[in-house]
């Protein structure tokens, strides 16, 4: 009787373990899969967001930097064009020395004009300076600087395609008068050759050596002619004006320069080359 008591209890006892040892059985090997998965995930979310953020930030600073970069810029040039309007109406001398204080007149493209002295502009109170150091043109009115600008004059060492040689075709110093003013001058020796309507050759004619027969000769134009001397040298419109000497001896202007000196200089105004 004592034993099956002891075997029931003992069975009851065994039966309880195992159902305990079921409910609380140990992590399978899906079990830490899930959590390492899970665990990556939260870390690799928790990463992205920490670069989003990174980004974001880097982003706004940025465009923060861009924006106040443009105001200045517009600023700067807000006052820069005052500044020009200043130099361009004022007739005051001290106007022309604050462009050249802030002017690098050797490598500078910029222009400077008075309208109001250009307005007492009548031909016979006026001359002209070329300054071949600078690369600038200058006209004054009443001994005054009413237009500054640049210039190209000739070249030292001119390399002419046709012949290949380095040939000396600077502007000649010296004090000059204007001998003549044509609005629109065609060169008689540079130009181009045309057979027909085909382009047989380009620059100096006395340089040509094909067959002239049947060929067609058209100098080139230059607009806002000023002669300065026989030889052909003269002041004359141009969209080639460069920082550099590098004419064939005339001077090339802008085209809206050479039509203001066109316009208030006369036959026999003086022209100073210099250096």
């Amino acid at each position: 009787m004592k034993l099956t008591l002891l075997l029931t209890l003992a069975m009851f006892m065994f039966s309880a373990c195992t159902s305990q040892v079921t409910e609380l059985r140990p992590f399978t090997h899906k079990d830490i899969n899930e959590r390492k998965y899970s665990t990556q995930t939260q870390h690799r979310n928790s990463h992205r967001n920490a670069h989003r953020h990174a980004t974001q930030k880097k982003y706004k600073k940025q465009k923060k930097y861009t924006q106040a970069k443009q105001q200045k810029k517009y600023t700067q040039a807000k006052r820069h064009t005052k500044q020009i309007k200043v130099n361009r109406n004022v007739s005051d001398s001290g106007s022309y020395r604050m462009f050249k204080k802030r002017t690098n007149l050797r490598k500078s493209f910029k222009v400077y004009k008075d309208k109001a002295l250009l307005a007492q502009a009548n031909g016979r109170n006026t001359r002209v300076t070329v300054d071949v150091r600078l690369q600038r043109v200058r006209l004054y009115v009443n001994n005054k600087v009413a237009l500054d600008s640049p210039c190209t004059t000739g070249a030292k060492h001119k390399f002419e395609p046709n012949t290949r040689i380095y040939r000396d075709k600077h502007t000649p110093l010296g004090t000059f008068k204007i001998m003549e003013k044509i609005h629109d001058k065609r060169s008689t020796i540079f130009g181009k050759f045309y057979r027909g309507k085909r382009m047989v050759y380009k620059g100096d004619r006395r340089k040509y050596r094909g067959s002239r027969r049947g060929v067609r000769y058209v100098g080139a134009s230059l607009k806002n002619w000023m002669r300065l001397t026989n030889t052909g040298i003269g002041l004359h419109a141009s969209k080639y004006v460069k920082r550099y000497p590098g004419t064939n001896g005339c001077i090339r202007l802008p085209y809206h320069v050479s039509k203001t000196i066109f316009k208030n200089v006369r036959r026999g105004t003086r022209v100073s080359v210099v250096r």
